[in-house]
């Protein structure tokens, strides 16, 4: 008995031998079209550039006297005396009864000086122009964290302008025996900013 491998190898050629040898030819692959006639070279790859870091926003001191004396020297003559004066107020604890305004004209009064209206608007408003103000200006705004009463402050610097917020110094009001505070207040509703002159008063203007 001859093995099982020889028979099929047998058989096998005997199919392979009853039909005619195809040559199959290899088809190449169509070509796309290419969109550009200079595309045979591809320029080399563009670099990739990181994007820069985005500026961080000043630091806002955590201390608002920080704040206030660190605007001084940056400030215009009238603005300096200002500051200057409400610095010493607030630091001796100065007392002046009455309203905020009342306390107010007292810091300008002692600054001395002739003060003018900058900005004036209707109450409801809306203040937009942050790069108006300045440190020591007078600024008379909707106070929204009150009931939507009207009150006066100092500005000493915006602790978020993109928002509003700024730092002031001001009297609580209602006639209290209490010395001025400094206070973040939200001045979206500003309608009115009087800034103090450059020029001194005169000593007679003074004792007025």
């Amino acid at each position: 008995m001859r093995p099982i491998a020889f028979v099929l190898s047998v058989a096998l050629g005997c199919v392979a031998t009853s039909r005619e040898a195809t040559a199959w030819h290899r088809v190449p692959a169509p070509i796309a079209p290419s969109e550009c006639a200079s595309c045979a070279t591809l320029p080399p790859p563009f670099r990739i550039t990181a994007p820069a870091p985005a500026a961080e926003p000043a630091a806002v001191p955590d201390d608002p006297m920080t704040m206030l004396r660190a605007a001084i020297p940056h400030a215009a003559p009238g603005a300096q005396r200002v500051l200057e004066v409400m610095r010493t107020m607030l630091d001796e604890g100065v007392v002046v009864r009455g309203s905020c305004n009342r306390w107010v004209e007292e810091v300008f009064r002692r600054a001395g000086g002739r003060a003018r209206t900058v900005y004036s608007a209707g109450r409801r408003a809306p203040f937009t122009d942050t790069a108006l103000l300045r440190p020591g200006d007078w600024v008379q705004f909707i106070n929204h964290s009150f009931g939507g009463v009207t009150h006066s402050a100092v500005f000493v610097g915006w602790t978020d302008a993109s928002a509003r917020i700024g730092m002031t110094a001001s009297h609580p009001g209602q006639n209290r025996a209490v010395p001025g505070r400094f206070r973040d207040y939200d001045l979206s509703n500003i309608y009115r900013v009087v800034r103090l002159d450059d020029a001194p008063a005169t000593a007679r203007a003074r004792r007025r």
